[in-house]
């Protein structure tokens, strides 16, 4: 008596939206009485669930069944119907070719035996191939369609459950819709992505996912017009959407300036000094940068290939001087804060018109050869800083953000000593503009605060 076909079941759904693989256990269920009616014996049964076998996306235990049925494993195969094995053609003559090779014998519950030994076996598969890739591809098309529709009209068009909304993708989470009011603050207000991701597993605020939270999880969730309530389409904002919104627009305008700009630095390292970039040279103007000396850490006017100008003729303590402008800075905040003179936002605009002058008037001495690629890269980078900085002291978002503490003044001051550093710096650099740093009086032993002389935004 011959031996029995020793078949596989092969079961496969798309979408599992429940998570219960109820879809695919139907199919093995079917599978199993349609071996029994051909006396087939089932030896092994593969399921990939949750797997759309029109996308490129890996089927593994499709892969595994391929490898078994090229071993002799088995010698036949049994489906709920032809799509559940292929639906690209390209995936049908390999799983034609390995049949023919192995002899193996293939039926399906919908459609009976499948004989692709056979030129019109093979055809009729081919035929039933075509016709799922129509079906897949104008299933894409109406899903399309109506994701478009949905998104026009302002709603929410399914997904991954965004972080501050609930499931429906359109009840706000109370408690993670504070967090992102937060998060977007303070990252107007100049914290860092890495500071705010430290702060958020640190806190034990778990992710969508119920994980850690990552920098480029945190800058696109912040970026997203979503949370300003609006619907976005193909990337771009298409109108207002029926979801509450938890920032404003202005607020998400500047959140995509800042994680858009290409001259923006990315840090990745904690920041060591708390008034990097705001203490200048009384001698020369250039930038004091951190340095480690003997006694300690200090900020000093520091020649460098990158600063060949620099005077080195100006050095202080940085704890001392950190300590001064963060008193200086509780103080201001406490009694109030009041805008820049108009004269001062006046001086901005100059610089600023100044900077861009200077970048027009290298552009025409590279292109008349008054000055080499290397010199002109040179040149332009100082003055593409300079106008980030001015751009950066005089932009909107730091006025909008200074509500971040109103009315918290004490608060703040309780708390200064635990912020981190990057928090407090951002703090800093949102009300002050910079500090010229006078010379020493000689032989002074500690920091005469009139050798600081603040420059405050407000």
């Amino acid at each position: 008596m011959p031996r029995r076909p020793q078949a596989a079941i092969y079961a496969r759904i798309s979408q599992d939206r429940d998570a219960t693989a109820s879809g695919v256990d139907r199919q093995v269920l079917e599978c199993r009485a349609k071996a029994l009616e051909l006396g087939w014996e089932v030896v092994s049964t593969y399921i990939d669930n949750d797997a759309s076998a029109y996308s490129k996306r890996p089927r593994p235990l499709y892969r595994t069944m391929l490898d078994d049925l090229e071993a002799g494993t088995v010698n036949a195969v049994l489906a709920w119907h032809p799509d559940r094995l292929y639906r690209r053609l390209q995936d049908l003559a390999e799983f034609v070719d390995l049949c023919r090779e192995k002899n193996i014998q293939v039926a399906t519950v919908q459609t009976g035996r499948v004989d692709l030994n056979t030129p019109s076996g093979r055809m009729v598969a081919g035929m039933l191939g075509v016709a799922a890739r129509y079906e897949s591809e104008h299933k894409a098309e109406r899903i399309v369609a109506a994701n478009e529709q949905r998104a026009r009209a302002g709603l929410y068009h399914g997904g991954k459950r965004p972080f501050g909304y609930e499931s429906d993708g359109i009840t706000l989470r109370p408690d993670e819709a504070a967090i992102i009011g937060d998060l977007a603050e303070r990252f107007l207000a100049g914290e860092g992505l890495i500071s705010l991701v430290r702060w958020l597993n640190e806190s034990g605020t778990p992710s969508v996912a119920g994980g850690r939270w990552h920098p480029s999880a945190v800058r696109q969730m912040l970026a997203s017009p979503r949370l300003a309530g609006q619907a976005v389409r193909h990337g771009e904002v298409i109108g207002p959407a029926q979801w509450p919104a938890i920032i404003t627009p202005d607020q998400s305008v500047a959140i995509r300036a800042i994680v858009n700009d290409p001259n923006r630095r990315h840090q990745r390292t904690a920041r060591r000094y708390l008034l990097a970039g705001l203490l200048r040279c009384s001698r020369c103007g250039s930038t004091l940068v951190g340095d480690r000396k003997k006694d300690g850490p200090r900020y000093t006017c520091k020649r460098s290939p990158q600063r060949p100008d620099a005077c080195q003729g100006i050095s202080i303590k940085s704890e001392p001087v950190e300590h001064l402008i963060s008193e200086a800075v509780l103080q201001r905040l406490s009694g109030g804060l009041r805008p820049k003179p108009s004269g001062s936002v006046a001086s901005s605009a100059k610089e600023e018109l100044a900077a861009l002058e200077t970048l027009n008037m290298l552009a025409e001495m590279l292109g008349s050869g008054s000055l080499s690629r290397v010199q002109y890269e040179r040149a332009a980078a100082k003055a593409n800083e300079r106008l980030a900085r001015v751009r950066a002291n005089t932009t909107s978002s730091r006025v909008e953000n200074l509500s971040l503490w109103k009315g918290k003044e004490t608060e703040l001051r309780r708390v200064w000593p635990t912020l981190t550093l990057t928090r407090q710096s951002a703090i800093v650099h949102t009300i002050l503009d910079h500090c010229v740093v006078l010379p020493a009086n000689s032989g002074a032993r500690s920091v005469d605060p009139s050798r600081v002389e603040a420059v405050w935004l407000f």
